[in-house]
């Protein structure tokens, strides 16, 4: 089963870049600090936090944000390469996995496919 926290919510790949370098940047960056530099607010600022985890990019402890060698590295790159790495960390999120699983074994898919197979899959909260 996918658990919802398995499942970033974040939709812009940049934000959680600048989100990895303000942690970088800020040791103990806190939810509320990501947003405001974001230029977000607080619920955003936990969603960049918490895709930025999910990639391995950074730690979180009672509330507090820090990088791990992983986002060190991603940050060290520039442009495409950023890119490429990037690409290759959210293809290891098992629901991108999931749902190129689908869109490889039933060509024509549509958006209410990947729907059904996230929530048919997901813990549903």
């Amino acid at each position: 089963m996918l658990s919802s926290k398995e499942v970033p919510q974040a939709d812009v790949l940049h934000d959680v870049i600048r989100t990895v370098r303000f942690v970088q940047q800020n040791k103990g960056s806190t939810y509320s600090m990501i947003a405001r530099h974001i230029k977000k607010g607080d619920r955003q600022g936990r969603y960049y936090r918490h895709a930025a985890q999910l990639l391995g990019l950074i730690d979180n402890r009672n509330n507090y944000a820090w990088i791990l060698p992983t986002g060190d590295y991603s940050l060290s790159l520039a442009g495409q390469e950023q890119m490429i790495y990037l690409r290759k960390l959210i293809k290891t999120l098992r629901v991108f996995q999931l749902t190129e699983d689908l869109l490889r074994t039933k060509p024509g898919c549509t958006e209410k496919d990947v729907y059904k197979l996230l929530y048919d899959n997901g813990d549903n909260g």
